[in-house]
């Protein structure tokens, strides 16, 4: 189920971004390395299977230009952001990257895409540790410092799915905490049509 909704969401920001002309190779597509360890299983093979069914969506979309169609690889060496481009864009074979925020630190990409997951109210993380949260700034940051655009698309579990996953249903400290709750609510009350996009020129 998860594998499946991702992949719908990850389709429309990959076709949208091609249809803007961004090449593939200057765009990585981003994780909290904690959310995945909790929603796909060693089992399922974790962003590989991921990886395998966005190819494929992808290739069934651009039928007419296969040739043409975006990719995205879990390798971040020439195939993908440390490509070199020494060729003309118009003969690269470039693909876009997909893995975590840690696996890009240092780099800089032309577009990231930070993927993070929340619990049904939509604001807890999934992963809470000793009166800590894992989506705390510094990720947010890491991904924006390296990049000229950013997209966040955020993804809420309703709370059957995350016992399903075997997932605790466990109160965030964030939560209970009023200067954050009032964060929170002045972000979506401004942003709620659309998932954040933040621009640096």
């Amino acid at each position: 189920e998860i594998p499946n909704t991702l992949v719908q969401i990850l389709v429309t920001v990959i076709t949208h971004v091609f249809k803007r002309n961004i090449h593939n190779g200057e765009v990585a597509i981003l994780f909290d390395d904690k959310d995945i360890g909790l929603v796909l299983s060693e089992e399922s093979a974790g962003l590989n299977a991921i990886v395998t069914l966005l190819n494929k969506s992808l290739k069934n979309i651009c039928k007419k230009q296969k040739k043409l169609a975006p990719e995205v690889t879990r390798s971040i060496d020439n195939e993908s952001v440390l490509n070199p481009h020494t060729d003309s864009l118009l003969r690269c074979k470039c693909k876009s990257f997909l893995g975590f925020v840690d696996e890009v630190k240092g780099l800089t990409v032309k577009m990231a895409v930070y993927v993070p997951f929340f619990r049904s109210d939509g604001i807890s993380p999934l992963f809470v540790d000793q009166s800590f949260v894992s989506r705390t700034s510094p990720y947010y940051k890491a991904v924006s410092r390296s990049s000229c655009e950013v997209q966040i698309q955020e993804i809420i579990l309703k709370d059957e799915l995350l016992q399903k996953r075997g997932i605790p249903l466990v109160k965030s400290p964030t939560v209970d905490n009023h200067n954050h709750k009032e964060t929170i609510f002045k972000y979506k009350k401004g942003n709620s049509t659309k998932p954040l996009v933040v621009k640096r020129q």
